[in-house]
């Protein structure tokens, strides 16, 4: 079995990405921050999950992550890597998926980026969501990282000078493939995998399964995993797909606890007693009712449009870094009780937010309850705590019901 490298630029992209493996006969770690001893990683380990968390970083910064990562895996002798990029082509990708050929010293590496399954697809170069371009659909509000183009070939090429082709096994750089169903996806793992030396690879969760049986993965590892009947979903997501999940779930009646604009900002909020009240009252709903949400972004507005933040001044960079570190705090004081729960996280800022305040370097995934929706395990204070995991783009408007359904 080959020992494969997955790079993912955010959290719970390593985690739908290592989910895809978690039905073979491999072993799969994943680690929650780049900086890592390869050299004291278990030899049965043969599937690496790293959040190399490069989405927000330059350019640079996030290719010399990226290039120190793989430099480093490459040492402690795995063979294959997979460059995990967003299925809306936000982050770095040129920058990063040149960082891994120049590390790894490779001409060539083999990029499907398409996730029909989320319909998510590339057609003649360009990114299609939900059968709209990308620059037409909801990544060209995204206040962090909004879509410039559809031409997958110009977004790579923003970001490195590498040589960038298009349905072509031919020529030295980067291979950009057409590919609009399953079907599409699984003869590109097999051509690939026939025509060309697969050693670098690359795409999102989408292309993952079709890899693992180029590899040639199988069988079945199973992992149990104890799903608590109580359940708090944090939601850090501001994307509108999140939001219309948010409302739908609240309009079923599942109580929701807003927190202000002056609270998301304010530092020194987790210390005063009306944050502690807080706590207490969503404490309280979940003893009675068994689930509570907790959502930022439950009027829909951008916090940075609000007045009262434009005159601090403050940077959106600024803002997305408190409002996660501040959800992150509000897990942890949940977790630190001994009330039973099942944590459902939405975003990838929300939950690395988590997993860092709770000072958990690994998180094991353990299977799919829903098209990109991961159930994952962590163990914290010496507990097995069950944490499910969505990007905030993922899913259908009914997606979060049905994990509600399914945890209940």
């Amino acid at each position: 079995m080959e020992k494969l490298l997955i790079i993912a630029d955010d959290f719970t992209g390593s985690l739908d990405t290592g989910v895809q493996f978690a039905g073979y006969d491999a072993r799969i770690k994943i680690l929650t921050r780049p900086l890592y001893d390869f050299s004291s990683i278990e030899r049965d380990v043969s599937v690496l999950v790293v959040n190399a968390n490069t989405r927000h970083l330059s350019p640079e910064k996030a290719y010399e992550t990226v290039y120190s990562i793989v430099k480093g895996a490459l040492a402690a002798g795995f063979s294959h890597v997979y460059k995990k990029v967003d299925s809306g082509l936000r982050g770095n990708i040129g920058s990063e998926l040149a960082a891994v050929m120049d590390a790894a010293s490779l001409d060539n590496i083999h990029f499907v980026p398409s996730f029909p399954k989320l319909g998510r697809f590339v057609s003649g170069g360009r990114l299609f969501i939900d059968g709209k371009p990308l620059t037409e659909s909801i990544f060209a509000k995204d206040p962090f990282n909004p879509a410039h183009s559809d031409s997958v070939l110009d977004i790579i090429s923003s970001s490195t000078d590498k040589n960038v082709i298009l349905n072509s096994f031919e020529g030295n750089g980067i291979h950009v493939y057409d590919a609009v169903t399953e079907e599409d996806l699984e003869r590109l793992g097999r051509a690939i995998d026939e025509k060309c030396d697969l050693s670098a690879s690359a795409g999102c969760a989408g292309f993952a399964p079709y890899l693992a049986k180029a590899l040639g993965y199988e069988g079945s590892r199973k992992k149990s995993c104890v799903l608590h009947n109580k359940l708090l979903i944090i939601c850090g997501s501001i994307n509108p797909v999140s939001f219309r999940q948010m409302e739908i779930a609240f309009s079923s009646g599942i109580r929701k606890f807003p927190i202000t604009t002056s609270e998301k900002i304010n530092l020194s909020w987790p210390n005063s007693r009306s944050f502690n009240d807080y706590i207490s009252a969503v404490q309280m709903e979940l003893e009675k009712n068994g689930i509570a949400i907790i959502d930022v972004n439950t009027d829909g507005r951008l916090i940075e449009e609000d007045d009262d933040v434009k005159a601090l001044g403050l940077s959106v960079e600024t803002i997305r870094v408190r409002i996660a570190g501040l959800l992150g705090e509000i897990a942890k004081r949940f977790l630190d009780s001994d009330m039973p729960l099942t944590v459902f996280s939405i975003g990838g800022d929300t939950l690395k937010a988590i997993i860092d305040s709770l000072g958990c370097t690994e998180i094991v995934p353990v299977c799919e309850l829903d098209a990109g929706v991961v159930l994952n395990q962590i163990v914290y204070r010496d507990r097995e705590i069950p944490v499910i995991s969505k990007s905030g783009g993922f899913g259908d408007d009914m997606t979060v019901m049905r994990i509600i359904s399914k945890v209940k």
